[in-house]
C-alpha cells in the first residue's frame, strides 16, 4: 500500500511539474482539439488567459497533492 501511494506521489508530482511548465502549451492543445469542426483553422486559435490560469491552478493541485502523498508514504 505504501509503495503505490509513493508511485502515485512521484507521478503526480512529475506530471504537475510538467503541467506547470507548460500550461500554455497544454491550453493551446486543448483549445485546438477544441477548434476540430470549426471554421477557423487549428493554428490560428489561441487559448484564452482564464483557460491556461485554470490549467496551470490543476497542474499546481496535482503537484500538490502528489507531494502530501509522497510525504505520507515516506513517513
Amino acid at each position: 500500500m505504501e509503495q503505490s501511494r509513493a508511485l502515485v506521489g512521484v507521478a503526480l508530482l512529475v506530471g504537475g511539474a510538467v503541467g506547470a511548465r507548460y500550461a500554455h502549451v497544454l491550453a493551446r492543445w486543448d483549445e485546438r482539439l477544441d477548434s476540430i469542426g470549426s471554421t477557423r483553422r487549428w493554428d490560428e486559435v489561441e487559448p484564452a488567459t482564464w483557460k491556461v490560469t485554470l490549467v496551470l491552478l490543476g497542474a499546481l493541485a496535482g503537484f500538490t497533492i502528489g507531494g502530501f502523498l509522497l510525504a505520507s508514504a515516506l513517513v
